[in-house]
C-alpha cells in the first residue's frame, strides 16, 4: 500500500495487516539492497504507527483480566489492522501474538546494528519502553498466546522465544532510556 502496509492477499475477505506478517515482508527489503532501504523504514514506521494509535493497551498498568484471572484477550494488542486507517480489525475475537512483538524489537534492534534508523523520537522510544512494561505485565513467560496459527490459545515456546530475543538485542543495542530488566530475560529462558 502507499503507506508501506502490506496486507495478507489482495482478496477482500482477507487484505488486512498482520503485524508479524507485514514485519517479515518490510525486513525483506534489507536483502533487495539500499535502494529499498526507504521502503523498509518506512513499513516498519508504520508498526510504530500502529502502537502509537493503541498506546492505551500497553500504558496499562495491570492487564485486563476476567472474573477468574485469565486475560481478556481482546482487550490486549491486536495482530490484524485495517492497512490504511490502522484500526483493529476485530474487537470480538483477540490476537494475543506475543512472537510480533518479538520480532519488532529485534528488528528495531538490528536495523539499529546496521545504522538504519527508524526510531523518530522520543515518543518512538517511549513506546518501545511501554512495549517491555507490557510483556512483562502480560507475563509472556508464563501466560498462554495465540502463537503463530491463532487458533487457539497455547503456551507457546516460539513465542517466549522471539520475545527473550528481542529483548536481548534491544538491550544489547541500548536503545531504551530504562534498561531492560535482566529477570525479564531470565523468565522467558
Amino acid at each position: 500500500r502507499p503507506n508501506g502496509a502490506f496486507i495478507a492477499a489482495p482478496n477482500p475477505n482477507y487484505s488486512f495487516l498482520w503485524i508479524r506478517d507485514h514485519l517479515y515482508m518490510a525486513f525483506a527489503y534489507w536483502y533487495l539492497g539500499p535502494e529499498y532501504f526507504d521502503k523498509l523504514i518506512q513499513s516498519v514506521q508504520l508498526v510504530f504507527n500502529i502502537f502509537h494509535t493503541h498506546r492505551h493497551k500497553l500504558e496499562r498498568v495491570l492487564p485486563p483480566r476476567d472474573h477468574t484471572g485469565k486475560l481478556i484477550i481482546y482487550e490486549l494488542i491486536n495482530a490484524k489492522y485495517d492497512p490504511t486507517t490502522l484500526s483493529e480489525v476485530t474487537h470480538q475475537w483477540g490476537h494475543h501474538q506475543l512472537d510480533m512483538i518479538g520480532l519488532f524489537l529485534y528488528i528495531i534492534a538490528d536495523l539499529d546494528y546496521k545504522k538504519l534508523t527508524v526510531i523518530r523520537d522520543r515518543k518512538d522510544r517511549e513506546i518501545l519502553q511501554l512495549l517491555i512494561f507490557y510483556l512483562q505485565n502480560v507475563h509472556y513467560w508464563e501466560e498462554p498466546d495465540n502463537g503463530i496459527w491463532e487458533d487457539c490459545l497455547i503456551r507457546h515456546s516460539s513465542s517466549i522465544g522471539s520475545v527473550v530475543a528481542g529483548l536481548r538485542y534491544i538491550q544489547k543495542q541500548g536503545l531504551l532510556v530504562s534498561a531492560v530488566p535482566d529477570q525479564l530475560i531470565s523468565l522467558g529462558e
